[in-house]
């Protein structure tokens, strides 16, 4: 999605059975993801953002597959 009014793109995150039959949005911040990596067990994703955090910039962040808050993982 483009944003016009901030000029800046917000590409959210969405996860989808293998089959393609089901589709859901898992993040909704107004900051683009990116890279998103789902855990071996299938229990969070990882994916990197500039989302407002401790640290500034592209970070890696960290959050449960089912939903909830991201965790910033990286202070790079």
């Amino acid at each position: 999605m483009i944003d016009t009014k901030d000029d800046k793109s917000n590409s959210p995150i969405w996860l989808a059975s293998f089959d393609g039959k089901s589709e859901r949005r898992i993040t909704s911040s107004t900051d683009s993801e990116s890279g998103p990596r789902r855990s071996l067990d299938g229990q969070s994703v990882a994916f990197t953002s500039s989302r407002p955090g401790p640290a500034k910039g592209s970070q890696v962040w960290v959050m449960d597959s089912n939903g909830g808050e991201a965790i910033q993982l990286t202070d790079a």
